[in-house]
């Protein structure tokens, strides 16, 4: 199999669909542009992301051993540099002239904001800038350089609001959304439990959720008390109707959380599982 890269605009589809004769979608094929299937490029090696160096903050004692480690003291997890490298693929030049190649390589790729997802581990994408630093033509093929910075967490491509799909799923070691996130009714008081032992936060990456409120009485708000002992948060956050980024809701060190509800309304919980 030939190892490639997908790469994705902002606006771009994760599947291209095609339509039968009674209006049903049918999946087709990825949508992006990839790196052999549209350029005809092969990488030199097996493409993966470097991985990101941490960042650590040490002051040394004078007169004691060692140094104090602050590199967690803010957040109460690590922090990582975004990660950096590049790629360097052979064009084949009997597919095209070349400078035709550089010219639509150049075009979607140079300077661009992509997602970008390995051809070996399509379950998760990588955000960042990509560019072409170096291009060597020769006779029968040329050499192309992709370089790359991008978050230091790959995220999922799937999110529990979204359908799952057989294509990319990996049998191995691949999660299904639990639908618990979708379409909670709250009638007064609701208390529920999210674990990650069953795969609802899968990842190592902090997860910052977002609510879609929609109340069915004239109290509009709803309340939200969160706990997470491993960061030490416990908290009660209002959510008001439609799209709320609850970003003091770090979930991130438990392996379950416990939220109680108060309203009446509906409730959808997304997010994006991240990990390194």
């Amino acid at each position: 199999m030939i190892q490639s890269i997908r790469f994705f605009r902002s606006n771009d589809p994760l599947y291209v669909y095609t339509y039968d004769d009674n209006g049903i979608a049918i999946e087709k094929e990825w949508g992006g542009k990839c790196t052999w299937d549209d350029f005809k490029i092969l990488s030199k090696e097996r493409p993966i992301f470097s991985p990101p160096s941490p960042k650590t903050n040490f002051i040394n004692i004078p007169g004691g051993n060692g140094a104090l480690d602050i590199s967690e003291s803010l957040t109460g997890f690590p922090t990582y540099n975004d990660r950096e490298g590049s790629w360097t693929f052979r064009v084949m030049n009997d597919y095209k002239p070349w400078h035709e190649r550089y010219s639509e390589i150049m075009a979607f790729i140079h300077g661009q904001e992509l997602t970008a997802i390995l051809f070996d581990d399509q379950q998760w994408m990588y955000k960042g800038r990509f560019w072409v630093s170096d291009w060597k033509s020769a006779d029968t093929w040329s050499e192309i350089t992709i370089s790359y910075r991008v978050n230091p967490h790959k995220w999922s491509i799937f999110t529990p609001g979204e359908a799952w799909l057989w294509d990319p799923f990996n049998f191995d070691n691949g999660v299904i959304k639990d639908k618990k996130f979708n379409g909670i009714n709250i009638s007064g008081i609701l208390t529920q439990t999210f674990g990650s032992s069953n795969g609802d936060f899968f990842g190592n990456a902090p997860i910052v959720p977002t609510f879609y409120w929609v109340p069915t009485d004239r109290v509009s708000h709803l309340s939200v008390d969160f706990r997470n002992e491993f960061l030490g948060l416990n908290l009660t956050a209002t959510v008001r109707p439609g799209l709320n980024v609850m970003h003091d809701l770090v979930i991130f060190g438990n392996d379950t959380y416990t939220m109680t509800f108060r309203g009446n309304g509906v409730l959808d919980i997304d997010y994006q599982a991240g990990r390194l």
